[in-house]
């Protein structure tokens, strides 16, 4: 919760006006965000399943009224509303590069031109020896998913490229967290 607070503080997602928050579990990041700014539109989406306690938990904090709530599965069928930032906290580590790209290429496509995407993960340094929590997460992931890693900034950044991201900054938050930032520009 701290990481996402940090991270719902930050100053780089103050230009947004609809921001989707992609897997947004109970609401972790919307709340702060929509305490913090109360204009702010909001999209969470989530699993269908867990709609109705993200719903509590939205309501119980104030945030029902300024937070839509959506059912999805972003990684089988990623369907997004227009917007112009989208955060995704602690999920792509789940995914293999292929279910990443796909759900990268649906967040560019839901984005409007100036518009920022941040992903929102416990990263590897360059040389994949740490930090231990990082190496710790990585070794659970290696045990209990199919494709998933923990990834370097650069990693991200080359994930973002092969979408048609323009890397931005990479910001750390709080407990090992760290936001990295895929921009779209405009064509020329």
């Amino acid at each position: 919760f701290a990481a996402c607070v940090a991270a719902a503080q930050h100053g780089a997602v103050d230009h947004v006006h609809h921001l989707v928050d992609i897997a947004g579990g109970s609401g972790t990041f919307a709340i702060p965000l929509a305490q913090r700014r109360p204009t702010v539109r909001i999209s969470l989406i989530e699993l269908p399943r867990s709609v109705p306690h993200t719903r509590r938990f939205l309501s119980a904090y104030g945030a029902g009224g300024q937070v839509q709530v959506l059912a999805g599965d972003v990684v089988q069928r990623p369907r997004l509303p227009a917007c112009d930032g989208i955060f995704i906290g602690n999920l792509i580590h789940d995914l293999g590069d292929g279910d990443c790209l796909r759900l990268l290429a649906a967040c560019r496509m839901a984005l409007a031109e100036g518009g920022s995407l941040w992903l929102h993960e416990r990263l590897w340094n360059e040389n994949k020896d740490g930090p231990l929590l990082t190496a710790q997460w990585n070794f659970i992931m290696m045990t209990h998913s199919r494709e998933g890693k923990q990834r370097t900034a650069g990693e991200i950044h080359r994930l973002f490229e092969a979408a048609q991201f323009v890397p931005g900054a990479v910001v750390p938050t709080a407990a090992g967290f760290t936001m990295v930032e895929g921009r779209v520009v405009a064509s020329r």
